[in-house]
């Protein structure tokens, strides 16, 4: 696929993954993120990031993201709404630029998560960190397989269509579209 300047690009295309509160709980759904990426074959390298476990998924795990060797193009934080504020800092800490935001418990979670909401939304601005979500289901790429939700996706035809959704109730009948 073509590489373009856009400013979504790594969030559709990134060669490098990290998934911050991977686990190998299936009952939790964190786990269907980073299982999606296994089971459909992701075309780009994935990091688990677990305080405590070696492995994830079969792929070997990191404590941090100060520990992946390599840059991270896009890092998806899967953690309580409590603990994003230092993923957040974290990605300016090793350069990661691409942050996808899955937890609820922000503006929507009343006076506190609004603060929260708010003071992450600014320091991510002011560090130059591009932000999906929070509470948020996406993206999804058709053509590297790339699918960032905690719906099982078993199967994915393979194509030329991206999609981000703000709101996690279409995603689940699109990811059924195509597979």
């Amino acid at each position: 696929m073509k590489k373009t300047n856009h400013f979504l690009e790594l969030f559709f295309n990134p060669e490098t993954v990290a998934i911050v509160g991977a686990t190998n709980n299936a009952f939790k759904m964190n786990f269907r993120i980073m299982q999606n990426l296994v089971d459909l074959d992701f075309q780009g390298q994935v990091y688990p990031v677990n305080l405590g476990s070696d492995q994830i998924s079969g792929i070997k795990a990191f404590a941090r993201l100060q520990d992946i060797p390599h840059k991270v193009d896009l890092v998806v934080s899967a953690v309580p709404a409590s603990k994003t504020m230092d993923i957040v800092k974290d990605c300016h800490e090793v350069g990661a630029e691409n942050l996808v935001i899955i937890s609820g418990g922000f503006s929507e979670g009343g006076a506190e998560g609004q603060k929260l909401h708010n003071h992450m939304a600014a320091f991510a601005k002011e560090k130059g960190i591009r932000v999906l979500g929070p509470n948020t289901l996406s993206p999804v790429n058709t053509a590297n397989r790339l699918a960032i939700s905690f719906n099982p996706i078993k199967k994915m035809k393979r194509g030329g269509l991206s999609f981000a959704f703000q709101s996690g109730f279409y995603e689940p009948k699109i990811n059924w579209i195509l597979s």
